[in-house]
């Protein structure tokens, strides 16, 4: 072994005589000296650049980054993989740091296990290493037989190679064991051959370009802000605040775990503090899914689709909220878009006097609560919400007393922007669509018109809470004379519309039979298939006594998500959550992963092929003589058609049978949504 061929074992002949310098001659001597790290690192750009370009994808793929060392160079790859899971919310599962000697190499230095060639492959082994993950070497001379070792392993079964060292040529090259080799040529150490020194500073630089550049990539920072911090102390409790308010600059939506919602001032009051944490609870600690709903005002699972559709990345989701709110701004499809086509930053804009102004009502009343939204004629949205005002449910004055809750509310926020508050309003136009409507008898739908018209003074519109889709038809740039509204959700189903003698009337409807008959093509219609299909996985495994390695990543997750990964309980554990209603969101909640792994896995895109076809299904018998879908408007609504990816599947299974609509309309927020239509 011939050491002197290492830059790190040179003489370094400004510090030949260290020993006798003073301490100031010392500090500025290793100052001096770090100082040239930087135009090393610099030369290395390129090669750090592309190692970043080539690991990201295989990260977000759900590959490991394995980094392995020993000595400093051990130890600063384990400090990296450490640091990323707080840092960025990224599974500690995913960044794995292997030190030669093991744990106890942390604080007491193992110099033999450096040789260990056995040792390395034993240690990859252990973790179950496969070719989807990398692998990063790091040896600052570039010759560490454990290092070199473990990289020919990696690179032996498939897996992506990283290798980093402080010097040229190294053995990393000439062992041809690293797919991507960063060379950082720092030179003599301060100390001869002490590679903590510049070599150490030059190999954190690098891992912090590496991890950093590759959390950037899979979208865990907006600008330069860090929105997937886990606030896990006072601090980072701190830090996640001031970047909620920076993001959502002068407001932000407020929403409860009833689905209430209200536009919140940013300050550095306690109160608006608060409200942060609560929506940051609600969405389960996560920043970015809390910034999203503040953002936009949609639910904390609308949310999450949508982030989740944008691969996490929290600019692409904004910017798409963005985009369909200004192409859709007349149309108003979505309560966002309708709140904030009429919305403004500035105090000015926003206080108005009720006399000059006309406000028109729409309320959306259903089984789990109902959503007052009172529209201006300027276009300002204001909105209330109260409990449950199912008519089927609800005596006609409890359904009253319900929605009259839920307008006092939005009056209260309304009072906020007009100079002088108000305890009442004259509508100009109301629209009550109350679940239970379409159900109940005749007796029971007119003492319920009586109440209401002699409440709001007014001639009103009492529907079914489904028909509120159907003011598409009344919009003021709407040029087609039908439309088709489809539901996807709890009930799902549709129903068709024409316009007759400046009125809208219901003349057709397909499915909606409710949450026990009628889920098909929903978000739990979707998990439960998928869980049926990995419990059949397990069957088949227990039968045949095949490997476990037979189920997929889909099956695993599943597993992971509903039994900690323990296949023998799974069927026990959905059982209990389908008996308990509250926890059927957690069952929903498995839709995700269907989506997640749709282009990888032929069940997941079996599944979601399937619930696509089913949710068309309601659409086709609506199709006749009276209505031409190609001069009619498909209107959809819930959260998982307000995916572009499954709304598109959902599209292409009906295009497929002939059936093309002249548009299709995206309805987030329906009381919004019918209360534009109202303006006219």
């Amino acid at each position: 072994m011939n050491l002197n061929v290492l830059q790190t074992e040179s003489i370094n002949l400004a510090t030949v005589g260290i020993d006798q310098f003073s301490s100031m001659e010392i500090a500025k001597a290793m100052n001096n000296e770090d100082t040239k790290v930087v135009n090393v690192v610099n030369e290395s750009l390129p090669s750090i650049a592309a190692t970043i370009d080539a690991v990201h994808p295989r990260v977000a793929a759900g590959g490991r980054l394995v980094y392995i060392g020993s000595g400093t160079s051990g130890r600063l790859g384990l400090l990296d993989a450490a640091e990323i899971p707080p840092t960025f919310s990224a599974s500690p599962d995913q960044f794995v740091a292997i030190l030669s000697g093991g744990d106890q190499a942390i604080r007491i230095a193992q110099e033999g296990a450096e040789d260990d060639e056995e040792l390395a492959i034993a240690d990859l082994k252990n973790i179950n290493l496969t070719a989807t993950d990398t692998v990063i070497g790091i040896a600052s001379s570039g010759r560490t037989p454990y290092v070199i070792s473990g990289l020919l392993f990696a690179k032996s079964i498939g897996a992506v190679t990283v290798g980093i060292t402080c010097v040229r040529p190294s053995e990393f090259a000439t062992r041809d064991c690293c797919d991507h080799l960063i060379e950082v040529v720092t030179g003599p150490e301060v100390i001869t051959g002490s590679t903590r020194l510049k070599a150490g500073t030059a190999t954190k630089m690098v891992l912090n370009m590496l991890s950093t550049g590759i959390m950037v990539k899979l979208g865990k920072t907006y600008n330069n802000l860090m929105v997937d911090v886990k606030p896990t102390n006072l601090k980072l409790e701190e830090r996640a605040r001031r970047i909620f308010k920076r993001i959502s600059g002068a407001e932000f939506y407020y929403v409860t775990e009833k689905g209430e919602k209200s536009l919140v001032r940013v300050d550095d009051s306690k109160v608006v503090a608060d409200k942060i944490d609560s929506l940051l609870a609600l969405s389960g600690k996560s920043l970015k899914l809390a910034i999203v709903v503040g953002k936009t005002g949609l639910s904390v699972e609308e949310s999450r689709a949508l982030l989740e559709e944008h691969q996490g990345k929290l600019r692409l989701a904004l910017e798409a909220t963005d985009k369909y709110s200004s192409e859709n701004s007349d149309s108003a499809e979505s309560s966002i878009s309708a709140q904030r086509s009429g919305s403004s930053s500035s105090e000015e804009s926003l206080v108005m006097d009720a006399l000059d102004e006309e406000f028109y009502l729409a309320v959306d009343g259903g089984g789990s609560k109902t959503e007052a939204v009172i529209t201006t004629s300027t276009g300002l949205q204001y909105t209330g919400y109260s409990g449950a005002s199912n008519l089927a449910t609800a005596s006609p004055s409890g359904s009253l007393k319900i929605v009259s809750e839920a307008v006092g509310n939005a009056i209260k926020e309304l009072n906020r922007s007009l100079t002088t508050p108000v305890e009442d309003l004259l509508f100009s136009k109301v629209w009550l669509g109350l679940a239970g409507v379409s159900s109940s008898s005749p007796e029971i739908v007119s003492e319920a018109k009586r109440l209401f018209d002699e409440k709001f003074g007014t001639d009103v519109k009492l529907t079914g809470d489904s028909y509120l889709l159907s003011g598409a038809l009344t919009s003021s740039n709407c040029k087609e004379t039908s439309c088709i509204t489809l539901i996807a959700g709890t009930g799902s189903g549709a129903m068709s519309f024409r316009t007759s003698k400046n009125e809208v009337v219901n003349i057709g409807k397909s499915g909606g039979w409710g949450p026990l008959l009628g889920d098909k093509g929903s978000g739990f219609d979707i998990a439960v298939k998928a869980i049926q299909n990995t419990l059949s996985v397990l069957d088949k495994i227990n039968i045949t006594k095949a490997s476990a390695d037979s189920l997929s990543p889909l099956d695993l997750k599943i597993i992971g998500e509903l039994a900690d990964g323990k296949p023998q309980q799974l069927l026990g554990n959905v059982i209990k959550l389908l008996n308990t209603s509250s926890d059927k969101a957690r069952i929903a909640s498995i839709a995700k992963y269907v989506f997640e792994e749709y282009t990888n896995n032929a069940s997941a895109a079996a599944i979601l092929d399937t619930a696509a076809q089913e949710l068309a299904q309601y659409v086709y018998p609506l199709v006749t003589g009276e209505l031409r879908p190609q001069s009619s408007i498909l209107v959809v609504t819930g959260s998982l058609l307000m995916r572009s990816d499954y709304r598109s599947l959902v599209l292409e299974k009906l295009s497929g049978n002939g059936v093309v609509f002249s548009r299709v309309e995206t309805v987030g927020d329906v009381a919004a949504f019918a209360g534009k239509s109202l303006v006219i």
